[in-house]
């Protein structure tokens, strides 16, 4: 809520006010976080809509060497801070090559699992049934 009503006053009222060039969006106010970012100008919300938000820019520029964020400070030094971290721990090791390694053993956990599940499972349903014949007998 903080957010949207810096974002809608830093465009509507310094933007188009105090410097006098028009607003990129129509606003109204609590709807230009929405605007700015489906118009690709802004990159808000999760990380992973950050990583897509950005590997658009990537294609749409034919890629580019360094991404600058840039803070208003809409929100609590708390909220800022937990942005920024979670900026640095999953969408800047997406695109520096640091996290390969990680998804990597992850889908092999991932997967590893999943065979075990199913292991354990026809194991159990196995041992089911030798229990249910050996009751009818």
């Amino acid at each position: 809520a903080v957010a949207r009503q810096g974002a809608g006053r830093f465009l509507l009222e310094y933007v188009e006010g105090v410097t006098g060039r028009p607003r990129p969006v129509p606003g109204p106010a609590d709807l230009v976080i929405d605007q700015m970012t489906e118009a690709g100008g802004w990159i808000v919300g999760t990380p992973d809509a950050a990583i897509e938000a950005i590997e658009r820019l990537q294609e749409r520029s034919g890629g580019f060497g360094g991404l600058l964020i840039w803070g208003h400070e809409w929100a609590s030094r708390e909220c800022i801070k937990r942005s920024y971290e979670l900026f640095a721990r999953h969408v800047a090791p997406h695109f520096d090559g640091s996290i390969v390694g990680t998804r990597a053993s992850n889908r092999a956990v991932t997967t590893k699992s999943m065979m075990l599940n199913q292991e354990r499972t026809t194991a159990v349903e196995a041992a089911q049934r030798r229990y249910d014949d050996g009751r009818s007998d």
